[in-house]
């Protein structure tokens, strides 16, 4: 019951820092995610966050993940991403334990991983993984709201540090506007 609930929310899908609601039967093609990721002059680091559907309380790919994964990889392993620093990153929504949380959002990390590596030309070992657990909800004034269970994908120049949490590029809802409807 409650994973069926959490396949019918809507995706969400932040591109920098302005969110990007989408039905989770709508998959964001290749094309439009080369153009979100690809950083431009003045932008070192794209983020996109996806609502990846995984069995309730696991970091098993639920089948409906598999479209929008094979658009996402195959938009980073494109000759236009070719020498930029990949990242994926978990995060989960505040219920639970946080030790939990933590642990879960990296093994969903990786089952993204793994399964973008094992499709597409991508390299594991080049590849930034970490689990955020609760701590960076997109919507801190509820921790509990599905929007803050995602997998976060950013793309970055060489050299280019990611934003720590405590500075002024924290997620944000700000921006928000539907595509694909």
């Amino acid at each position: 019951m409650i994973s069926r609930l959490i396949l019918s929310l809507p995706a969400f899908m932040v591109v920098g820092f302005m969110a990007v609601a989408a039905h989770p039967t709508e998959i964001i093609g290749r094309d439009i995610l080369i153009d979100k990721l690809y950083p431009i002059t003045g932008e070192p680091i794209k983020t996109v966050h996806f609502a990846i559907p995984f069995v309730f309380d696991s970091a098993r790919l639920e089948p409906a993940a598999y479209k929008q994964l094979d658009e996402l990889g195959a938009a980073l392993a494109s000759e236009k991403m070719e020498g930029f620093v990949i990242g994926v990153y978990g995060h989960t929504d505040a219920f639970g334990p946080s030790a939990h949380n933590a642990k879960l959002s990296l093994a969903r990390a990786k089952s993204v991983v793994s399964y973008m590596v094992g499709r597409f030309k991508l390299i594991e070992n080049e590849i930034t993984l970490a689990g955020y657990g609760e701590s960076k909800p997109l919507d801190p004034a509820d921790p509990y709201a599905a929007i803050n269970r995602r997998v976060e994908v950013t793309v970055r120049l060489p050299g280019a540090k990611f934003p720590k949490l405590d500075n002024e590029a924290k997620p944000s809802l700000d921006g928000t506007f539907i595509i694909n409807k």
